[in-house]
């Protein structure tokens, strides 16, 4: 997560860049604004760890 900065270049996985042509990189450059990636991202974690497996079995051992 990015702290310093309002707006930064997203660009493909590493892994991916070879494999792209210099067309094909340019297309997947976007501009993100990072307030809205970085809240995202957080209810995107909030919501995996609320329905994660280990989190539903220690509600079931807890309400038994």
């Amino acid at each position: 997560l990015v702290k310093n900065r309002r707006e930064i270049v997203m660009t493909p996985h590493k892994n991916k860049l070879s494999e792209l042509s210099e067309e094909e990189q340019k297309s997947y450059l976007r501009r993100v604004g990072v307030q809205a990636h970085n809240a995202r991202h957080h209810r995107q974690r909030t919501q995996e760890r609320a329905n994660s497996p280990d989190k539903c079995l220690s509600k079931v051992r807890t309400r038994s």
